[in-house]
């Protein structure tokens, strides 16, 4: 090396420019953006089908409904009372006619009992329009045999009874339970009440 002249020594290496910093922040948050842009679009979609699934749930419950009660009451028809007996009720809350295609009741260990429905102008399949309901009672001769099948089945006292409706798509619709005396009806059912739609059993 030539005298009077020294080496020249690398430059030593500056960090990032505050530049280069901003430009790396900006290409995060940009991955970020696109990031949180994606999960969004694919959240609302989810949301979106599962509303969509939802409504149509809602709109076909709707479509084809059928509110059914038991209860133990006394009967009234034409302007008459009758003694009290079960009343199997179908009401139609849908929007589309619900045709049923046999009835009756579950009794404590779950065999059912059905309606034999012998009443002229009343028979199964029977059609129950929106908007409106059908009933059919267990009173008299029917209440009677109810009570005795009961116990021959070993039942006493109070049971739990369940209505139901089936109808002609195989859909079962039924009823809240209801608490049963078997000896209060068979005292307050005389054998042979006269009814006014006699629908008989059909165990």
């Amino acid at each position: 090396m030539p005298k009077g002249r020294t080496a020249r020594q690398p430059a030593p290496k500056q960090p990032p420019t505050g530049d280069r910093w901003s430009g790396a922040a900006v290409r995060i948050a940009a991955v970020l953006a696109a990031l949180v842009a994606v999960y969004g679009a694919a959240l609302s979609t989810v949301v979106y089908r599962t509303q969509r699934e939802e409504n149509a749930l809602r709109r076909a419950e709707k479509a084809r409904r059928l509110d059914v009660t038991l209860s133990f009451a006394p009967l009234r028809a034409g302007g008459e009372q009758f003694p009290p007996g079960l009343q199997l009720r179908a009401a139609n809350p849908g929007d589309q006619p619900v045709i049923l295609a046999t009835g009756g009741v579950f009794l404590p260990n779950g065999q059912p009992v059905y309606t034999d429905v012998k009443t002229k102008g009343w028979h199964y399949p029977q059609s129950v329009a929106p908007g409106n309901n059908v009933t059919t009672y267990f009173n008299g001769d029917a209440l009677e045999q109810l009570c005795e099948l009961l116990v021959s089945r070993g039942f006493d006292g109070t049971v739990t009874l369940i209505g139901f409706y089936e109808d002609a798509l195989g859909g079962l619709h039924t009823s809240k339970p209801l608490e049963f005396d078997i000896q209060k009806a068979r005292t307050l059912v005389p054998l042979g009440s006269r009814s006014p739609s006699p629908p008989g059993i059909k165990p």
